[in-house]
């Protein structure tokens, strides 16, 4: 008897693969080539590294890929066997178990020339930065995005702040250029920018198109697509993938196809998806004709400041010191970086935009500082909007959090009281 199939895949994933495996080629041999390579964390401006000519990447992506893979327990175990606290985030394991002890997944990465981190998105990448810069003997550079106001009302920031972080984008110049002598291109640095832009507009286009009922796509077959944004954001093939990818997207809309074949509730996911169970749950959400037409996650970067056809890292920009300054205000307002009261706005403005019937909330084990708040975030969305909301625990990469089991239970006993 043949599989039943609830869901309509994205084609575009194919060539995304593609795009990850050159990706991880170039990383591998960049310095056989002579290449300078950087340990970059999330949340960081890696479009400066192309003013360098020095290819980023990403140990928490790379965790991610682990975890995607099923390969996460045995990375995580290993780790804590050699002395890694329990408590430290899962991906962070992965990452030391990577890059200190030598365990490497599909291709072996190198060992950085130096390692770039940022405080926006997690602060625990700090430790992680002056762990892997002092095992190597490498030099470390730390962002410093100090946290807005709890009042903050999105309208701008401080002077103070925008002045700080403005200057710290600079000082990431004269690390690079002191510790590696090497000369700034400007130029480059600014294509880089002005490529990130359009990628961030085509991005935040292809997230909207989940406003039409039916979505044309579900959010957790978008998952694997930010790996563009993540890891190669300034880069051509950004661009040409979510061309691609949006591409699909319209000629579903035109042909009246759907992300999930019988859709009859709509969902919004707040924050880090459980990349070891995204199968999981795209099966088991689709089977009961829920589609995820939102996450908290899509926004992981400075393109996140790109609405309705703008974007505040402008593609015109006239120098340098007009593009940091507009990072410094994207910058601080990541997702991740931003207090509870300003996450609920958020939210409340995608359950309207999107008409949004309830909303799941992951509260990750490996991130505390995001986690902990949610029960008060969930309380200031219920209070607004008489939401449903399902919390369920667990964690973006350790399987051992996750019981399959009782998720489905209370999965299904949720999306049965949305009916």
């Amino acid at each position: 008897m043949p599989k039943v199939k609830y869901w309509n895949r994205l084609k575009s994933g194919f060539q995304l693969n593609t795009i990850i495996k050159k990706y991880y080629e170039e990383v591998n041999s960049a310095q056989k080539k002579g290449k300078l390579t950087a340990a970059v964390s999330l949340g960081f401006p890696s479009e400066i590294l192309y003013g360098f000519d020095i290819i980023p990447f990403y140990p928490q992506n790379h965790a991610s890929v682990y975890a995607a893979l099923n390969r996460s327990r045995e990375a995580i175990f290993a780790a804590e066997k050699l002395g890694v606290p329990e408590e430290l985030c899962s991906e962070l394991k992965i990452a030391l178990n990577t890059f200190l002890y030598q365990k490497h997944l599909c291709v072996k990465l190198p060992q950085p020339d130096m390692v770039l981190c940022s405080t926006n998105i997690c602060k625990s990448t700090i430790k992680f930065a002056e762990k892997l810069g002092s095992a190597n003997k490498i030099p470390v550079f730390i962002l410093d995005i100090p946290p807005l106001p709890a009042d903050d009302t999105g309208e701008g920031l401080p002077e103070h702040h925008q002045t700080y972080i403005t200057a710290q984008f600079f000082k990431l110049l004269d690390f690079l250029k002191d510790n590696f002598k090497l000369d700034i291109e400007e130029e480059k640095i600014m294509g880089a920018t002005r490529l990130s832009a359009e990628a961030s507009l085509l991005w935040n286009e292809i997230v909207n198109f989940s406003g039409l009922i039916p979505a044309p796509v579900d959010a957790l077959d978008l998952y694997t697509h930010m790996f563009p944004y993540n890891v190669l954001r300034g880069r051509e093939e950004v661009v040409t993938h979510y061309k691609l990818l949006k591409s699909e997207i319209v000629h579903r809309m035109e042909e009246g196809i759907s992300g999930i074949k019988n859709e009859r509730i709509r969902l919004l996911w707040d924050y880090m998806p459980i990349f070891s169970r995204n199968n999981f749950f795209f099966k088991l959400l689709s089977k009961n004709g829920a589609s995820v037409v939102a996450t908290t996650f899509f926004f992981p970067g400075a393109g996140n400041e790109c609405r309705d056809g703008k974007c505040d890292i402008t593609m015109d920009a006239e120098s340098l010191e007009e593009v940091f300054g507009k990072w410094a205000n994207a910058y601080s307002r990541l997702y991740s970086a931003v207090g509870v009261e300003t996450k609920a706005r958020i939210i409340s403005d995608l359950v309207k935009k999107l008409s949004i019937d309830g909303i799941i909330m992951h509260r990750d084990r490996s991130c505390k500082p995001q986690s902990l708040p949610q029960n008060q975030l969930e309380r200031l969305v219920m209070e607004k909007h008489n939401i449903p909301c399902l919390s369920i625990e667990a964690d973006s990469a350790d399987p051992r959090m996750f019981s399959e089991a009782q998720i489905t239970t209370r999965v299904e006993a949720f999306l049965e009281s949305l009916i």
